[in-house]
């Protein structure tokens, strides 16, 4: 009983005292440090899964997560800091439990890797992990790419191994980085539109096995099938692999209903139809005109911004720009007239031989565009001409009438 309450103790007493304090406690020949994977869940945050290190030191009663993807949402301008790239996040400690907790109650399998470290090693990853968790380091400038909750980790333990560690080239195919996500956003079609739509030519880089580790199931891979060199020696840096709750079953929800290419292709049948009958009785409808152009210059002003106005590197160099010009928000003004001066006609008839240009070029253009906007993208075409052809047919006629 005595024993019994000593450990409690003990127990209540290490897990009490803050990061930083920890740092001069020396774990025993038991410690361990382990990967601990959560796999994809429903929501869209959190649909690339999450990972963190985990070390635990049955001696001390020491058991220990260091999560680098903590962020506060009551943070003062939280939003504005997470559309300009500028939100910072942070290594945050929990404990076992609370990621047990959480991977129940959002039905996500968790998976923990054992990695074979030696002792001096998980000593030294022990007091950075710890050093990293004061108030004052705690914070980093997150890219969802290259310096994220996941690459932190590996950056962690091959810091302690150095030239020891070797991650192999199997654990990835030769995917881009935007294509490494689409797997994920599977039954998040609008999603994925909107994530390929913000994403510039950055995105289309290839990325390498080391570089995949951002996407936790690729470092969880990555870290299975890595090796530690000692003394000639070669050993597995994972020794062993245990789940510690297998997701339950559910059932898959259906393909989406009205994805995005059955809307976007909704927009052009009925643009097309509109078209046709502004035609045959010689008249513009003007709202339609003020909606999609209206509609795509606010869409190329965000991508601009995103480009321009923030820190997100994948956003830079966005090719969907041919197509959703930010001049279209003040020419959609312009168009509230039945009749449109000459300089909104070569305009729009310029625009319109880009977007031509565009869909002619789509294949082989360096970034990859989201095919479900073709049909949109089409849309636009067929009204800039329309506006500009039938502009040209009124001018014409108000010549004859004036010589009448």
């Amino acid at each position: 009983m005595i024993k019994y309450l000593l450990s409690t103790l003990l127990f209540l007493l290490l897990t009490s005292i803050s990061p930083g304090q920890q740092q001069h406690l020396v774990l025993s020949e038991l410690a361990e440090v382990s990967l601990l994977t959560l796999g994809p869940g429903e929501e869209l945050y959190s649909s690339f899964g999450h990972s963190a290190l985990r070390i635990q030191d049955p001696v001390s009663s020491l058991d220990r997560i260091y999560n680098f993807g903590t962020f506060d949402f009551n943070e003062p301008g939280f939003y504005t800091k997470f559309v300009r790239g500028k939100l910072l996040y942070r290594l945050s400690v929990q404990n076992i439990s609370g990621m047990l907790a959480e991977a129940q109650f959002q039905n996500r399998t968790l998976t923990e890797q054992t990695l074979g470290l030696s002792q001096a090693q998980k000593q030294q990853l022990f007091l950075n992990l710890e050093t990293n968790a004061l108030p004052e380091n705690r914070y980093y400038r997150y890219d969802f790419y290259y310096d994220n909750c996941s690459t932190r980790l590996r950056d962690a333990v091959e810091s302690v191994c150095g030239n020891e560690l070797l991650f192999k080239g199997e654990a990835a195919k030769t995917l881009s980085f935007r294509r490494l996500l689409d797997p994920y956003l599977a039954e998040k079609p609008y999603a994925d539109l909107g994530m390929d739509l913000g994403q510039g030519m950055p995105a289309d880089r290839h990325a390498d096995a080391y570089q995949s580790m951002f996407l936790p199931d690729y470092l969880m891979a990555g870290f299975g099938s890595a090796t530690l060199s000692r003394e000639g020696k070669t050993e597995p840096l994972v020794k062993n692999t245990r789940v510690l709750y297998q997701a339950l079953p559910v059932k898959l929800p259906g393909r989406n209903f009205f994805p995005p290419v059955a809307l976007t292709g909704t927009v052009l049948m009925l643009v097309a139809g509109i078209t046709f009958w502004d035609y045959r009785r010689g008249e513009r409808s003007v709202w339609l005109d003020v909606i999609l152009f209206l509609l795509s210059g606010l869409v190329g002003a965000l991508l601009l911004f995103l480009w321009t106005g923030t820190d997100h590197v994948v956003t830079a160099r966005n090719w969907n720009l041919l197509w959703a010009l930010p001049t279209h928000l003040p020419v959609s003004f312009f168009l509230l007239r039945k009749r449109t001066g000459q300089l909104v006609k070569y305009y729009l008839f310029g625009s319109g031989m880009l977007v031509l240009l565009l869909l002619l070029i789509w294949s082989v253009l360096p970034q990859k565009l989201d095919p479900d906007l073709i049909p949109f993208i089409a849309a636009l075409a067929i009204r800039s001409f329309y506006i500009s052809v039938m502009q040209r047919k009124q001018t014409a006629s108000a010549t004859i009438e004036v010589k009448a």
